[in-house]
């Protein structure tokens, strides 16, 4: 096959990871050879969780409220902002 440099190029570019990724090869019961199938694991996993909730019951953490400094009523959570990066990345 033929192919234009550009083309070449732009082929060989996907098989290329970002800066930061790293490379995972199947492994476990993700390896195709695996004995289980992923759906009898899904079905594991679900039957698991099942017995777990029926079993324990999870409390809710009490989050204490953050009153105003100023007026003394509780405050009000509405979002959290991530900080943008100051610099270039890198």
């Amino acid at each position: 096959m033929a192919l234009d440099a550009m083309e070449f190029i732009r082929r060989f570019l996907q098989h290329v990871l970002l800066k930061g990724f790293i490379k995972i090869r199947h492994y476990g019961f993700l390896n195709p050879n695996s004995a289980l199938p992923i759906e009898k694991i899904r079905e594991l996993i679900s039957f698991i969780h099942d017995i777990i909730t029926l079993f324990t019951k999870i409390p809710k953490p009490a989050i204490p409220g953050i009153k105003c400094r100023h007026c003394g009523h509780n405050l009000k959570f509405i979002f959290f902002s991530k900080p943008e990066p100051r610099g270039r990345p890198g």
